[in-house]
């Protein structure tokens, strides 16, 4: 089981590969890049800052 000292430097190694540009949500999704869009928003790779791993996530488009 990984300690939190090792946890915290895995955060801070992959924090490190992001883009200075990624737009950071709920503090914890980093976004890397668009994978697809469509009529209700987009869907974007975005890299978890707390588990150290890509996974989509869903952007909502406004409405109107």
């Amino acid at each position: 089981m990984a300690t939190k000292r090792t946890r915290e430097k895995k955060d801070l190694e992959q924090q490190a590969t992001l883009p200075s540009s990624a737009r950071v949500y709920g503090g914890r999704y980093a976004a890397r890049e668009e994978l697809g869009r469509g009529g209700m928003g987009r869907v974007l790779r975005a890299h978890d800052m707390k588990l150290g791993r890509d996974r989509p996530a869903q952007e909502a488009q406004p409405a109107g």
